[in-house]
């Protein structure tokens, strides 16, 4: 807000969801914040707050007018399957406004390092490194001004503006070689991962202990669905009230509020999104559940 000057000032968001990030930029000083999604003309939209206005839709260029002074898109990109077009369209729309834009998108080159492949699943069209998202960027006519890694180095952002018309676009994020690379590495990285569950899940049976898993989202359903005895996980925790008593797809595991833990303590919970250790380690010692807390690669 501060860095492009935007207190006061419009903002729109393509692809908002139910509008929660919108919110956050009202209290950050944006005078007058817009979103657009498809979710939004749904029956169950949520009325829009004040200073915000909700549009029913998928992007187009008549949403975006002179009062705009940025464009936000946070977790959309990757469910695009003609991504480049998409980034085009929003140069063309921007047109010779002195707009920025603001995108976010899951890190590929960390779920590869990482052999992180429960992040890999069927919603995302496309993974982006920082070189081909930046490359995507000035292809379609931007200028890059920023490009950054956040949230335990999970995601990328990207901060860009309309580059001028001739402008030289260089491209120095230079990443297919070591992309290559860790591609190859990724099955090893995958079998190796699963191993060391199996073997945690193992041990624990052994000794009669319960394991559960906490974050009843796609991470969790892709790695329940990998293991070869998923049985052997209990169930499976999440904050959202909305999926208390709702299963995992695929494997049947039932989703529990944090709650349930009092009546059914495990002994070792694994995190699905390790960027939540400290919140989920404080709840669980608010429950009083002393339990073993260790990530999706076994890590404590």
């Amino acid at each position: 807000m501060e860095r492009y000057g935007l207190e006061g000032q419009t903002v729109l968001e393509v692809g908002c969801a139910r509008g929660e990030f919108l919110q956050i930029l009202l209290e950050q000083g944006a005078g007058h914040v817009i979103g657009v999604d498809p979710v939004l003309g749904g029956a169950d939209a949520p009325a829009a707050p004040a200073n915000t206005t909700f549009i029913g839709d998928v992007f187009r260029a008549e949403h975006l007018d002179d009062s705009v002074r940025a464009i936000v898109c946070r977790h959309t990109l990757e469910h695009l399957f003609e991504c480049g077009a998409f980034l085009a369209g929003l140069r063309d729309a921007i047109g010779d406004r002195d707009t920025v834009v603001l995108l976010e998108v899951p890190d590929a080159e960390r779920v590869l390092r990482t052999a992180e492949f429960q992040d890999i699943y069927y919603e995302h069209c496309s993974y982006f490194s920082a070189g081909s998202l930046g490359r995507l960027f000035r292809r379609a006519g931007f200028e890059v001004l920023r490009l950054d890694r956040t949230y335990d180095d999970q995601y990328l952002v990207i901060e860009a503006r309309p580059a001028s018309p001739g402008e030289h676009l260089a491209d120095p994020e230079d990443d297919r070689s070591r992309l290559w690379r860790e591609t190859q590495d990724l099955r090893v990285g995958y079998e190796q991962r699963i191993d060391r569950m199996e073997r945690i899940l193992g041990d624990a049976a052994a000794r009669g202990q319960r394991v559960a898993f906490w974050g009843a989202g796609s991470k969790a359903t892709a790695f329940l669905t990998s293991l070869p005895d998923g049985a052997r996980v209990a169930y499976v925790v999440d904050i959202n009230p909305r999926k208390w008593g709702t299963f995992i797809a695929g494997t049947g595991h039932e989703v529990v509020a944090p709650e349930h833990l009092h009546a059914a303590p495990p002994d070792v919970v694994v995190l699905m999104n390790p960027a939540y250790r400290g919140e989920v380690g404080r709840m669980l010692d608010d429950l009083g559940v002393a339990a073993r807390l260790i990530g999706p690669d076994g890590d404590e």
